[in-house]
């Protein structure tokens, strides 16, 4: 045999044995198996539970972890050793102080023999539009279907198609389910018909539309109810580190409402004050407040004055608080709806709106 071969021989030898442990390691079977949750929602104050089962395949230490939208830790529970089979464990809906958690969606985090499931990790949400969608305007009911367990946002107010744009346009008027989880199947969403002011009934309006945008929850979420005594926004600024809710810049684009934090997300209030300038023109101050408002006003946004269904002022990257005027021509005598929306380019958006009467011959 030549040395030439002979070293070819050698190479391949080691090749082969170097791939060897690739091919094994691909073809060791998964620890963790067959996960499942039973209930997948649950009411911790009425003394309800959830439990977490799973086929382990090989014996050892499990633990199970109880992660936050935002894969905060929450509560270990207790680990114990289980043996091939089925294993579960219980979440009574308590974090590590003993404390009730808010309504939420949570997240589960096994760990056996050195494999991890973790469906939250590297998570990216499938968007669905959930239908049929059905509003009784003489029950206020709205009724719809999810394919999946999902976050969702609904928001209601006006639209028509825009011929040059090729969109349904127009103001929204009530943010109805504010970035909140639902379980899958059949959702009913309870809603009287008004505005964020309350004193405009949307459902009544010509070219009346609710929107709904469903996004999907990782494999396996919990989802928690009947707290109302604190919201998930309160109970996170009281348990997370001080500088979880800090504020974010992003250097790059990102999906519709994808990869935001639960400050990030959530649609902040807006308030409106207006009164009548010399200049003949309607002054309006708007604010963005709430929990949420410094997180949004760190978004790209952009703002838009409605009279009507007619978009009449519109600002780039404003700051909060902004005063504006809307002028006289766009305010004839007679009754007018005055909306302001405040749209982040990440998707979160304030809406607010008024009533206002001018008078024949007002003086303005």
């Amino acid at each position: 045999m030549s040395t030439q071969r002979a070293r070819c021989l050698v190479l391949s030898a080691v090749c082969l044995l170097t791939c060897i442990p690739i091919v094994l390691e691909a073809a060791s079977p998964q620890r963790i198996r067959s996960v499942s949750i039973d209930p997948p929602f649950f009411n911790p104050g009425a003394r309800q539970f959830s439990t977490v089962t799973f086929q382990a395949a090989v014996p050892g230490t499990a633990s199970v972890t109880i992660l936050d939208r935002d894969r905060h830790p929450v509560r270990r529970l207790t680990s114990r050793f289980v043996a091939p089979g089925l294993a579960s464990f219980v979440w009574d809906g308590r974090d590590e102080a003993g404390t009730i958690v808010p309504d939420e969606a949570w997240n589960i985090r096994i760990e056996l023999a050195g494999e991890t499931y973790d469906p939250s990790l590297n998570f990216h949400p499938i968007a669905e539009d959930p239908q049929p969608r059905v509003y009784s305007r003489v029950d206020g009911i709205l009724s719809y279907r999810l394919t999946r367990p999902s976050r969702v946002h609904i928001e209601a107010g006006q639209a028509t198609l825009n011929p040059k744009t090729g969109r349904n346009e127009g103001p929204i008027l009530k943010t109805l389910v504010n970035r909140e989880p639902r379980v899958k199947g059949a959702v009913v969403e309870k809603w009287n018909g008004f505005d964020e002011s309350g004193t405009i009934r949307v459902s009544d309006l010509p070219h009346f539309v609710i929107g709904v945008l469903a996004t999907s929850l990782p494999d396996n979420s919990i989802i928690t109810r009947g707290n109302r005594r604190e919201s998930f926004l309160d109970y996170a600024r009281r348990h997370r580190p001080p500088a979880a809710p800090a504020v974010r810049k992003r250097a790059a684009p990102i999906r519709h409402h994808e990869g935001l934090d639960a400050f990030e997300d959530r649609s902040p209030s807006l308030r409106i004050a207006h009164a009548w300038a010399a200049s003949k023109a309607l002054r309006i101050e708007v604010a963005i407040e709430g929990a949420t408002a410094a997180q949004f006003l760190a978004q790209p946004t952009q703002m838009s004055v409605y009279v009507g269904e007619t978009r009449v002022l519109t600002r780039g990257k404003p700051s909060s608080p902004l005063v504006l005027s809307i002028p006289a021509e766009h305010l004839p005598p007679g009754e007018h709806r005055i909306a302001v929306n405040w749209g982040s380019d990440y998707g979160p958006a304030a809406a607010n709106a008024f009533r206002l009467r001018v008078p024949v011959g007002v003086r303005r």
